[in-house]
């Protein structure tokens, strides 16, 4: 499988299904809810969820709106239903991680009521083991955080196979 690495076409395109199936199965076994909070990540949670049904596998979403986003419900994050949840390890999904502000957000709204051990990406630093960024999402989580990078056979971006 090789995929576009071309930001803003991959995630809503054909190649969603693609990145998805290779999150799906990047996705440490104990996780069982995503949390996703901008529509690029709310699109790969959500195919992520279909995927992994079609395997047998049940995972939740948590979608935590940005500050400006209408709510039908009047909350940002309605999180009544994680009593019925024995498991809350959690993994953040989203397309990159640029400031982190986002997973800050996600953090806030979240952070006490799943045990968020994961950050999900499709595109991130050259190498996974980036540790400025891993450092700054692990102090924004307030706990080691595991940052697992989705890149397919032949990243065009620095040309290293990644398998």
């Amino acid at each position: 499988m090789s995929i576009d690495f071309s930001y803003n076409r991959t995630l809503y395109s054909p190649q969603l299904k693609d990145w998805a199936e290779l999150m799906v199965r990047l996705l440490p076994p104990s996780v069982s809810i995503l949390v996703s909070s901008s529509s690029s990540s709310c699109a790969l949670a959500s195919a992520m969820m279909v995927l992994a049904a079609q395997q047998g596998r049940r995972l939740e979403n948590i979608y935590v709106r940005k500050h400006r986003e209408s709510e039908h419900g009047g909350n940002s994050c309605d999180l009544w239903w994680l009593d019925t949840c024995e498991n809350r390890v959690a993994a953040f999904v989203d397309d990159f991680i640029y400031a982190g502000d986002t997973f800050q957000r996600a953090v806030n709204e979240v952070g006490d009521s799943v045990d968020l051990r994961y950050v999900l990406t499709v595109a991130g630093p050259m190498s996974p083991q980036d540790s400025i960024k891993l450092e700054m999402l692990s102090e924004i989580a307030g706990k080691p955080i595991h940052w697992i990078v989705a890149y397919n056979e032949q990243n065009p971006r620095d040309g290293e196979s990644h398998g």
